[in-house]
């Protein structure tokens, strides 16, 4: 069936003031991603740095709950496919393969360092501090909270930064330096969030999977808390700068953090089934 060729004056309403009008007021994308990424950072800066001291802990923890809960709403709201935002299992094998290569020096460090910290402690979204009862909890624990902190840096944070510059260095060197910046004042862990930033975006580049990158991540935080927790410091923003250095200290829940809950206290109030 042949189909008629558009009128004139169809052509010309396609194209009419009022609709150039219309797309003119929409926000570019780049607009909206650097308004996205400076909400965040705003977010960020109150719960870590401005809130603790000011306001009560209680209040401090649904705050940064809120906080995590922001990229993922907004992804939501984008309509953003899983693919699109870290969960593209095209290449997951690859990643796999490239995590587990990454991992090995560590592995292959264990024997020569020593006893190591106890795997009983780990201070969670960096407000409150469980005490869990078993290392296997413990490993669970920074395992699922590294997934959590890559799918916001890449699935978030990366994909803003690839919307606002178009490139793939810019976004890899970006997100490097937002990750490490989120972790300032501590001099050690800026450092070396800087660096596995910088691995991180590479390798995500790569895969587009951030399950990869979670395992490699939790894996070098695991060996950093057994083996070098005595150099450094797990704790950021206001908390590491009022001296809540170390996860063994004293000091780590210092009177602005909400304080530690055993999981086996928790459990006997019906909390967890």
């Amino acid at each position: 069936m042949r189909v008629p060729p558009r009128s004139a004056d169809a052509s010309l309403a396609a194209f009419s003031p009022a609709r150039a009008s219309e797309g003119a007021n929409r926000p570019s994308a780049g607009v909206l991603a650097a308004l996205e990424l400076s909400l965040f950072a705003a977010g960020y800066w109150f719960c870590f740095w401005r809130a603790p001291g000011r306001i009560d802990p209680s209040l401090l923890f649904p705050l940064t709950v809120a906080l995590i809960v922001f990229p993922f709403v907004l992804n939501a709201l984008r309509g953003l496919r899983l693919a699109e935002v870290g969960y593209d299992f095209t290449r997951f094998g690859e990643g796999m393969s490239a995590a587990v290569v990454l991992v090995a020096p560590l592995l292959a460090a264990v024997p020569f360092m020593g006893r190591g910290h106890p795997l009983v402690t780990a201070a969670l979204l960096g407000v409150v501090r469980l005490h869990l009862s078993s290392p296997a909890l413990t490993v669970a624990a920074w395992l699922l909270f590294a997934l959590l902190q890559q799918s916001i840096l890449m699935g978030f944070v990366f994909h803003r930064l690839r919307r606002l510059s178009g490139s793939p260095s810019v976004s890899v060197a970006g997100t490097a330096a937002l990750f490490a910046l989120s972790h300032w004042p501590n001099l050690p862990l800026f450092a070396i969030t800087l660096c596995g930033g910088l691995v991180f975006g590479c390798l995500f580049l790569r895969c587009r999977n951030v399950i990869p990158l979670a395992c490699l991540h939790g894996a070098a935080t695991l060996f950093i808390f057994s083996f070098l927790s005595g150099a450094v410091a797990f704790s950021v923003g206001r908390a590491y700068a009022a001296g809540a250095h170390f996860p063994n200290s004293e000091r780590n829940s210092v009177e602005f953090r909400a304080p530690g809950v055993p999981l086996t206290a928790v459990a006997r109030k019906g909390v967890f089934p």
